[in-house]
């Protein structure tokens, strides 16, 4: 899990106007001005509560006729018109899912779902890019309580210098177990650290991420076992260290590999030939 960039919505309001207007120039549904300004409203109280649930998202002093337009308006997200270039710079801010770092980011995910909040349809704030699987198992979830929401991948940032998301691994009749999970930092209050662990389950990323790390660790089989037979387990927790600090740079310190490959170098039985069997089977 980690952040991405926010986009610029300096341009919001002419995306709305973009959606409801053909392409021969004529308009498709005509807003008032009345009407543009709560709407306008609406996205500074969004931006405000930073993604989070409030009744007045909802638009109450707009008609429903208005919400339809809006919400037929975001066909032309998904398909290949009038806002399709608004589609493709969404996705373009992250090149794999910011919430699982395992399916690349194909999709655009209401963060409030677009049948309750019709007229966040087209707002780029609440479109984050997601991998299918994630936006299909998020869906039109809105949090009950503070306890049990999403990250907001625009708006919570996530500490870089600190580790959160780790991994737990065991060998056990020569087979791996890893289970992935979020330790408390200094960072996250109770409500934040719950939510975390709450989109783990929700995401079911440890049943996702079993197969990940099976494919993930043959890549280095060969390898492990030459610098096995060159100098013992010191040498593999050593070469396990450096791949976590390359993939640490690259992807994060919180990246489901970096936190596999950190605690695999401080296991023992993993190091010390335990990781022959567990590399030459399919018992990942």
């Amino acid at each position: 899990m980690w952040s991405i960039e926010i986009p610029n919505v300096d341009d919001c309001l002419n995306e709305i106007d973009i959606a409801l207007t053909y392409v021969d120039g004529s308009k498709k549904y005509v807003l008032d001005a009345i009407e543009k300004e709560s709407i306008s409203k609406i996205y500074t109280l969004y931006d405000s509560l930073k993604g989070r649930p409030h009744i007045g998202l909802a638009g109450g002093d707009i008609s429903d006729e208005t919400k339809k337009a809006f919400l037929e308006g975001y066909k032309e997200i998904q398909q290949n018109g009038r806002l399709a270039y608004l589609r493709s710079k969404l996705l373009l801010s992250a090149s794999r899912c910011p919430n699982c770092g395992i399916g690349p980011a194909n999709q655009l995910d209401h963060y409030l779902p677009k049948n309750k909040y019709n007229l966040l349809s087209i707002y780029s704030h609440n479109l984050i890019p997601s991998c299918d699987i994630c936006n299909k198992k998020k869906s039109t979830h809105v949090a009950l309580n503070s306890q049990e929401g999403y990250v907001h991948n625009y708006y919570d940032i996530f500490p870089t210098d600190v580790r959160f998301f780790i991994a737990n691994t065991y060998i056990n009749d020569d087979s791996l177990k890893v289970v992935f999970d979020i330790v408390k930092i200094a960072d996250f209050d109770d409500d934040y650290y719950k939510i975390l662990k709450f989109q783990i389950d929700k995401l079911d990323l440890n049943n996702r991420l079993s197969k990940e790390i099976n494919l993930f660790l043959c890549s280095f089989s060969i390898a492990i076992e030459d610098v096995y037979n060159s100098g013992g387990k010191n040498y593999v927790a050593y070469f396990l260290e450096r791949n976590c600090e390359s993939f640490a740079k690259k992807l994060g310190l919180n990246d489901w590999r970096t936190a596999l490959l950190y605690s695999l170098s401080k296991n023992n039985d993993f190091c010390d030939g335990g990781f022959i069997e567990i590399l030459n089977t399919d018992g990942l």
